[in-house]
């Protein structure tokens, strides 16, 4: 548990991670790939995956060392000796070269990889710092987290479906825009106190909160384009007694009454009392719901995709408090 808390597991594995587990089973059932080979690499890129954001939580880390010692806030790497950071940050390496080469010679997937260590390097630490300049830092940041990861995933097996990876890339930015500015509303006190230039700091809490509320309906659009991708790029899958089925029409009903659920704009990310309806619409359906969905449906194939679900709810539990689900389950009353 004290190796989960150093990597901030809770900050990115429970949800963003299976957000792009979202990625791996759109491009297995788009494109067909057997049960045999995607389930090694949908495992070695989880783990691939996992690496690169220990890295850019840590390096962000590395970043606010100074700050955080100051302020007396929580760090992964406070009372670590000097040679220690070095030590860790090779350990981590170590594990993304080793699930990371496996995919190398893939096309554009080194590129890539290359550019999100770049942007998650750039954001957090000097020379450039960009989380201290205003809009580059949230597009570094954006892009280091949602992008460049959803590229990642699709370069890594070979995805070639262009119009369907735009569609869903877009979409992970629209979010990943609403997630990240709403983390820098959240602490904008915090940041303006200790002399961060954060976007949200540069503008003023007024402006943010209008700036916001826009960039939340743009996430609330996002939602939709992914259920339309996965509506347009996915071949029928045949199903026992059914024939063919389309394999997101079951996910049709449940966007569209979450919709209806979601009346007006509340912030669905960073709220205190009830869970908003629309927490289940822009954050639970599209980290948790769609991405269980799509391995049930490559369950139905057959083979080692059976273990899919199995897997994913092993990611997804240990980040499962009791409070969490008694939240869930009271918004969506």
């Amino acid at each position: 548990m004290k190796f989960l808390t150093f990597i901030r597991w809770r900050e990115w594995g429970p949800d963003k991670l299976p957000f792009l587990f979202t990625f791996f089973f759109y491009a297995a059932l788009a494109d067909r790939i057997p049960a045999s080979r995607f389930l090694p690499e949908f495992l070695s890129g989880a783990v691939f995956l996992s690496a690169l954001a220990v890295f850019g939580y840590l390096a962000n880390d590395l970043g606010d060392r100074e700050i955080d010692r100051a302020g007396g806030k929580a760090n992964s790497l406070s009372g670590l000796g000097p040679r220690a950071p070095v030590l860790v940050f090779a350990g981590v390496f170590a594990v993304m070269l080793a699930a990371g080469l496996a995919f190398a010679g893939r096309a554009w997937f080194v590129p890539l990889w290359a550019a999100q260590l770049l942007a998650a390097a750039a954001y957090s630490l000097p020379p450039l710092r960009l989380k201290a300049r205003g809009v580059w830092g949230l597009a570094a940041n954006v892009a280091a987290q949602f992008i460049l990861p959803v590229l990642l995933v699709f370069a890594a097996l070979g995805h070639r479906g262009w119009l369907g990876m735009s569609v869903l890339a877009a979409a992970a930015t629209l979010r990943g825009t609403a997630t990240e500015f709403g983390h820098q509303l959240f602490h904008l006190p915090a940041d303006r106190e200790a002399g961060v230039g954060t976007l949200a700091v540069r503008l003023g809490e007024e402006s943010s909160r209008r700036l916001y509320r826009f960039v939340l309906l743009l996430d609330r659009l996002a939602v939709g384009g992914i259920v339309a991708a996965l509506l347009a790029g996915l071949p029928p899958v045949a199903v026992a007694g059914l024939g063919k089925v389309h394999p997101a029409l079951g996910l049709v009903p449940v966007y569209l009454w979450l919709l209806l659920r979601a009346r007006g704009l509340n912030d669905p990310y960073y709220f205190s009392g009830r869970r908003p309806a629309a927490n289940l619409l822009q954050a639970v359906f599209p980290q948790l719901v769609v991405p269980f969905y799509l391995s049930l449906v490559l369950a139905l194939r057959g083979g080692w995709n059976v273990l899919l679900p199995v897997i994913f709810l092993a990611w997804i539990v240990p980040g499962l408090t009791r409070d969490k689900i008694r939240q869930i389950a009271g918004a969506a009353r």
